[in-house]
């Protein structure tokens, strides 16, 4: 087995279910979970709980978030009071507070958000509702501009629900 690294596990039905597992076959494993928009109480965890006593394993939430801030808190509190490391993500989303920073949407986005959600990859499609390319390049160039750190804007009140100084 690899000495230098942990295993991350991750339950079934995007890391939900961990009826197929077993004991760890590693003392380096971790068994990681997701949860999205349930109530912030107990049971949700418990049963990752159990998990975590029945194999004398640790137990991560490798990916969370998609909420209000009121609810990230309530539940990244609810995970450390049991002792439960977190991850929520993302980092950066487009015109959202739903991550630690935000980037601006550019002129023309909605073009092409118009375009990719339209209504197929046939030719005929593609031929007949393709968007200006100069305004989809001027639009994409604009977008990894507006992905550097200096201009995304912070979400605060989201940094201080994970409880982030």
């Amino acid at each position: 087995m690899d000495k230098n690294h942990i295993i991350f596990l991750g339950g079934a039905q995007w890391n939900t279910n961990f009826e197929p597992f077993g004991p760890p076959f590693d003392d380096k494993l971790v068994y990681t979970f997701h949860t999205y928009w349930t109530e912030v109480k107990q049971d949700v965890i418990q049963r990752h709980l159990d998990l975590r006593e029945k194999f004398n394993a640790p137990i991560w939430l490798g990916e969370s978030g998609e909420n209000t801030n009121e609810w990230i808190s309530g539940f990244r509190t609810l995970l450390e009071e049991n002792n439960i490391g977190w991850c929520f993500w993302p980092y950066k989303k487009m015109n959202s507070d739903r991550g630690i920073v935000s980037i601006n949407q550019p002129e023309n986005f909605d073009m092409i958000i118009k375009f990719a959600e339209g209504g197929g990859l046939d030719y005929g499609y593609i031929r007949d509702n393709r968007p200006d390319f100069e305004k989809v390049r001027a639009s994409l160039k604009q977008y990894l501009e507006n992905c550097k750190f200096k201009n995304c804007v912070v979400n605060d009140e989201y940094i201080n629900a994970l409880g982030v100084k």
